[in-house]
């Protein structure tokens, strides 16, 4: 008896330890892991795609002077790139003229300072742009830095090959 006694309680003190208690917060940390699979099949209907294969570059100068530049082919609405010192996030959305709006977040970290007193700063920047096939536009200036997004067909990169 004295062991079916104990049983049932420490079941009991198990389940009532899962459930919180009103009034009480969580101390635990909750981790948030959102995956998007764009291979499985129940999840191939949902994937929205471009009409066609684009190339979405971002080139970056300081002082007028080419410094870099990522290119990647894009066809679902959204995109992410995230080489070793920047981070390109966003989508791109057909519009009904032709055109495509390009909704955008930037990061990266800038030297800042001279000799052994050079610190890096973080610098972030969102906004979105209309661009056609083939069209580029500077999206940002400062002093010293400048980045330029250009979209262009993968069909006609490849025919000018």
């Amino acid at each position: 008896m004295k062991l079916t006694s104990f049983v049932v309680c420490a079941i009991s003190a198990a389940a009532l330890a899962q459930v919180p208690s009103p009034g009480v917060p969580n101390t635990l940390p909750t981790i948030n892991r959102a995956v998007r699979v764009l291979n499985s099949d129940a999840n191939a209907a949902s994937v929205q795609t471009l009409p066609e294969n684009y190339i979405l570059s971002l080139a970056v100068s300081e002082k007028d002077k080419p410094v870099s530049e990522v290119s990647f082919v894009v066809a679902t609405l959204d995109f992410n790139m995230s080489p070793l010192d920047l981070t390109f996030v966003g989508t791109i959305n057909p519009q009904e003229d032709g055109a495509f709006l390009i909704r955008y977040n930037i990061g990266t970290s800038i030297a800042v300072g001279v000799g052994n007193n050079t610190q890096f700063k973080s610098i972030s920047m969102s906004a979105a742009v209309r661009l056609r096939p083939g069209d580029s536009v500077q999206i940002y200036k400062s002093d010293e830095r400048s980045y330029r997004l250009a979209l262009t067909r993968l069909a006609d990169q490849q025919k000018s090959k």
